[in-house]
């Protein structure tokens, strides 16, 4: 009986057909300068679906526009907006519920030019009389800066250094007297850097009051005589303190005609950038030196006058370098230059009220091995007495590598996807059979790796881990006998790979421990001079965002699937496990990788370790248990190290089109292939590639033996295999739904 039942379902599921046809959209036009009036219209709310309560939260851009109100339109007085920081919250109640077919309110707003997107964000719904909400397409509006011939436009230009600067604002393309509506009235609003630039005032427009405050000059003209702006210069005038500093429109900016109607005008930004300077502050380049501190100056040349205050920022390579302090300072005047080092930044900062003339001083370092660049970064200002600024050209240094014989190296290797263990030799080449003991210190990522010790170690090779930084310390000696390798590998470092990487590699490197470097002693206690090489645990990130039609829920989310406890499968936040392959771009039957099964979160990503040498372009193919096999619609370029792909923008995204509109914007992946007609329950079905009767009976005969859990035939992923499961099936049955691959 059951069996008659169901296929009589089938029959009339078949002929079912839901329209989704209430729709709620926000106007689109160009600004009206003043007041203006947007639109928001609901479409085909009437009989069940007539309005009962509205809660809407529509975004705006506050610089653009300034809310002011709603007027009713068929929805009737007693509507309610209140602007709370860049959302308008607009809310409605009535019993009995209205139809609503046209224009249902307008937002009253106050615009000063640019553009906006006006949005329906988080939280907006709209129900019916008793309370159900109903299920509405929502299409976002905007607010256009509209078209204008009419320009200002603030110069561009070099600062000059204890002088006066006038920046010219241009005005082109205003009415002419021919239409008798010149200028008659000017309000602008104009930042700028207050640390850069001093503000004086204002040249060229009569009459005109500017006036600076918190780095913003106002400026305002009015007159009962208009004028052809055209004709007229408006100059900014600034004392040039050093740097470079924005001069742009910020706020309300308005020009007005002489009856007071607003000129719309196309506004461009300008700058002051940094002056010309023969002063140079320069950073040497020198070797890095492994038995003694290496020292590198940093010389003043050219300055005009003495200075006061220096701030510095240099960026330095802290797995070649060991920052430990300054020195030679006494030479330039400098009584006491503070120093500090955080993250591979030097930070610098010294300052005199008398004033000295500075020649030079020289920053200290341990050297590891290898090579770094000394760059300036961040803010690098020097002042003079009364703290304005000098204009200096910064000019990086380096410490090089240190010419040996011998290499002591942190290999590279590639992580193996789906392994939790990594191994990283320590190798060398060279001179090592002078090699009579070693201390070296070594440094991760602890947040994507944890050690686990060492493997392949020669006899006497101790090795600990500081509890807080988390150095490695690997200690070995024999004073009697040299050090002999097998195959040049010191040893093997071995780690556990915790996740969370996006990008192409982990870096494991020697570093120094409680100021003292990584070193290599021969039989006299002699330390031995080496290059020190670091080395990259390799990997790429690949981001898929992806829907599966089955456990799709709405808003751009997905349930978890259920095991027989009604317990998510995989855990909070997961939807289902996926499998993701990388086929060749000419030759689609060659698979080049298959990821172990990942995880899907409820919001449709996939976040997938590809090893590192897979760097052409490939085809991505998903599978699921009960899901249409789906693959990107052209082979997609792995040269970067992170690489997204989204399938959920378009029926496009696949090949040859074959994902479903789920009706919100949302493609999703077919569901209801998991069996084959060779498949007899209950054994483990087979997904054959195509959405047919052998899927849906399969699903029967597993509700009718009262099977429940984490099986392929739940299609929705609730827990039960039930009516509900083949009813997902039947529309993409007559649809013919099949698998499309290259």
């Amino acid at each position: 009986m059951k069996k008659t039942i169901l296929l009589l379902t089938v029959f009339l599921l078949t002929l079912i057909k839901v329209a989704n046809s209430q729709i709620a959209t926000i106007q689109t036009l160009d600004g009206t300068y003043g007041n203006m009036q947007v639109n928001v219209s609901l479409s085909n709310f009437t009989g069940a679906n007539s309005v009962g309560a509205i809660s809407m939260n529509i975004g705006f851009d506050t610089n653009v526009v300034s809310f002011v109100g709603i007027t009713p339109g068929l929805i009737p007085s007693g509507i309610i907006a209140n602007r709370v920081g860049s959302e308008i919250l607009v809310s409605y109640y009535i019993n009995p519920a209205i139809a609503v077919n046209g224009i249902a309110f307008k937002l009253n707003f106050v615009y000063t030019g640019g553009s906006t997107n006006l949005t329906f964000n988080e939280g907006t719904e709209i129900v019916n009389a008793l309370g159900g909400v109903i299920q509405t397409t929502y299409y976002n509006g905007a607010i256009n800066q509209p078209q204008s011939d009419a320009t200002a436009i603030i110069d561009n230009q070099p600062g000059v250094w204890d002088g006066l600067n006038e920046l010219p604002i241009t005005f082109a393309n205003f009415p002419s007297t021919l239409t008798n509506e010149e200028v008659g009235a000017i309000n602008l609003n104009i930042s700028y850097d207050a640390a850069k630039l001093d503000f004086i005032g204002i040249d060229g427009l009569s009459g005109a009051v500017a006036n600076a405050s918190s780095g913003v000059i106002h400026i305002t003209w009015a007159s009962t005589t208009p004028i052809d702006l055209n004709q007229t210069n408006l100059n900014l005038q600034f004392m040039y303190l050093g740097g470079a500093s924005p001069i742009n429109f910020v706020g309300i900016n308005s020009i007005a005609n002489a009856n007071g109607i607003q000129i719309p005008v196309s506004l461009t930004n300008g700058e002051i950038t940094q002056g010309a300077s023969n002063a140079t502050v320069t950073i040497g380049t020198v070797v890095g030196q492994a038995v003694d501190t290496t020292k590198v100056d940093v010389t003043f040349a050219d300055f005009p006058i003495n200075q006061g205050a220096i701030t510095m920022h240099i960026a330095y390579d802290n797995t070649s370098l060991h920052f430990v302090g300054t020195d030679g300072l006494g030479s330039s005047g400098i009584d006491t230059l503070n120093s500090n080092a955080n993250s591979g930044i030097i930070s610098l900062a010294w300052s005199n009220s008398n004033g000295v003339m500075i020649s030079s001083f020289k920053l200290l370092f341990i050297y590891i091995g290898g090579s770094s660049n000394l760059e300036f970064t961040g803010l690098n200002e020097i002042a003079n007495t009364t703290g304005i600024t000098i204009p200096a050209s910064f000019i990086i240094g380096a410490v090089t590598q240190a010419a040996t014989a011998l290499n002591v190296s942190l290999d590279n290797v590639y992580l193996t996807p789906g392994s939790s263990t990594i191994l990283v030799p320590i190798s060398m080449t060279g001179a090592v059979s002078t090699l009579y003991a070693s201390t070296m210190y070594i440094n991760f990522d602890n947040t994507k790796l944890a050690f686990l010790g060492v493997e392949n170690a020669p006899s006497g090779v101790v090795a600990s881990q500081d509890p807080v930084t988390k150095t490695i310390i690997l200690t070995w000696s024999d004073p009697i006998n040299p050090l002999v390798l097998v195959a040049n590998k010191f040893l093997d470092l071995k780690f556990g790979f915790t996740g969370g990487v996006n990008n192409c590699s982990i870096p494991v490197y020697f570093t120094s421990y409680n100021s003292t470097a990584s070193f290599l002693l021969d039989q006299s206690d002699h330390i031995v001079l080496a290059n020190w090489i670091n080395g990259n645990i390799n990997l790429k990130t690949l981001s898929l965002k992806v829907f599966l039609e089955g456990l799709y829920n709405g808003n751009s989310t997905m349930r978890e699937a259920l095991n027989n406890f009604y317990e998510p499968q995989w855990g909070i936040d997961v939807a289902d496990k996926i499998i993701v392959e990388l086929h060749s771009a000419s030759n689609y039957a060659d698979i080049i990788y298959a990821s172990p099964p990942t995880e899907l979160s409820t919001s449709g990503i996939a976040d997938v370790i590809i090893p590192n040498n897979f760097y052409d372009s490939y085809y991505i193919t998903v599978k699921h248990r009960n899901s249409i096999e789906t693959t990107t619609a052209e082979p997609v370029s792995f040269a970067e190290c992170f690489i997204s792909y989204d399938f959920s923008t378009s029926a496009s995204q696949a090949f040859s089109g074959n994902m479903k509109d789920i009706g919100d914007g949302v493609f999703v992946i077919y569901c209801g292939d998991f069996s084959s007609a060779a498949t007899q329950y209950p054994e483990i079905p087979v997904q054959d590639g195509v959405v047919d009767d052998s899927d849906y009976f399969y699903v029967y005969y597993s509700y009718d033996a009262g099977d429940f859990g984490y099986f392929p035939q739940d299609i929705n992923g609730d827990g039960n295999i039930d009516f509900d499961d083949i009813y997902m099936i039947i529309p993409n049955y007559d649809l013919g739904v099949c698998v499309n691959l290259p």
